[in-house]
């Protein structure tokens, strides 16, 4: 297995129910999505992603997580991963459909 333990290096982020930028850094957690093997080997992603606190007193949101362009926040598999799934599924639709 290959371990990829990354962390982001934002120093800002803006808060996706006001859209105010946010530098003050609540908190951290870990996102563990799932990823495509790499040269064969299975691989952890181990993630560290920080969450902000939304400075704007009116927004009915205190603190959100930061976004990563390529792992939407509700998915637990990387978009490359997705996108392998999802052909396989239409490819497998094709078959059944002969």
């Amino acid at each position: 297995m290959l371990t990829i333990t990354a962390c982001t290096t934002t120093e800002t982020g803006a808060c996706p129910s006001c859209d105010e930028e946010a530098s003050h850094v609540h908190s951290y957690y870990q996102r563990h999505p799932q990823d495509l093997p790499i040269s064969g080997r299975r691989v952890q992603l181990i993630l560290q992603v920080q969450r902000f606190r939304c400075k704007n007193l009116s927004c009915p949101r205190q603190t959100f997580a930061e976004r990563l362009p390529e792992l939407p926040l509700s998915v637990r598999q990387t978009r490359r991963l997705g996108a392998i799934l999802t052909a396989m599924g239409q490819y497998s639709k094709v078959i059944e459909s002969y």
